[in-house]
């Protein structure tokens, strides 16, 4: 999976949590609910140092591994 594919679900996965969603996340990064509503849909990337959060708050893990390996 590519870089962009990788963010294109996660965004998909942000747009189908359940109304509220985006203001409690929003609250707990400290940014303003404009932020994360802009990067879900494409207008941005996130800032590296909100990417754990996120994919915490819709239960998803990065799991990297070397080309070529399983």
């Amino acid at each position: 999976m590519k870089v962009e594919e990788f963010w294109a679900a996660v965004r998909e996965t942000m747009r189908t949590q359940p109304r509220g969603y985006q203001t409690q996340l929003a609250e707990q990064l400290g940014v303003e609910k404009s932020y994360i509503s802009r990067f879900i849909q494409g207008k941005h990337d996130l800032a590296p140092k909100y990417h754990q959060a996120v994919l915490d708050s819709i239960g998803l893990e990065l799991d990297l591994k070397t080309k070529g390996k399983a």
